[in-house]
């Protein structure tokens, strides 16, 4: 059996307002960074890891969470009493964390196409598949999460340099659309 997350959408009377858009995201590195501090920054009194939960207030009064949950726990300033999914953000916030755990199961295009909403190109995708799988994805208790935090962040310089590359690709694609003349070191 594959350990998958959860998709229940039971909300609390009062779900999380707060959206993605409102914060500095502009690459799946910088989601990953924001998710990687506030799963670090968790108190574990309260947040239980569990890769197979988004953000799940349980019986034993500690909120169980996986790495999406972390930030509905930091950045979405979720309460620990809420249970949560995804789909309870408005705007473009569901798509950012979807992206996100594609990322933490080693799922770069997949994340890519969540994060973009538009497939790599084929150079960016190749260097995407390069990436390794994250150890730990499937985590269960502070020391493998902790793992596997550590894991993400190891591939996040990697991830950046391709980000950079999908940046400046898209901007010199921009600058060819509007009729600017082709780069001397281009033709």
């Amino acid at each position: 059996m594959t350990a998958t997350l959860s998709r229940r959408t039971i909300t609390t009377p009062a779900a999380a307002p707060t959206a993605l858009r409102g914060f500095n995201l502009y690459s799946m590195s910088d989601l990953l960074e924001v998710a990687i501090s506030d799963a670090r920054a968790l108190d574990p009194r309260i947040y239980h890891p569990n890769s197979i939960t988004w953000h799940d207030a349980d019986a034993q009064e500690q909120c169980q969470v996986c790495l999406i949950g972390s930030v509905m726990a930091g950045t979405l300033a979720a309460t620990p009493d809420q249970t949560l999914s995804p789909d309870c953000f408005p705007s473009d916030t569901p798509g950012k964390l979807e992206a996100l755990n594609f990322m933490r199961m080693g799922h770069w295009v997949l994340a890519f196409y969540e994060f973009y909403r538009h497939w790599p190109r084929t150079s960016i995708e190749d260097r995407l598949r390069q990436l390794p799988k994250p150890n730990n994805s499937n985590f269960h208790g502070w020391s493998a999460f902790r793992a596997h935090l550590n894991s993400l962040e190891s591939i996040l310089p990697e991830l950046r340099e391709i980000e950079l590359i999908k940046h400046w690709f898209y901007s010199l694609r921009l600058s060819f659309d509007s009729g600017s003349p082709l780069p001397a070191w281009l033709q």
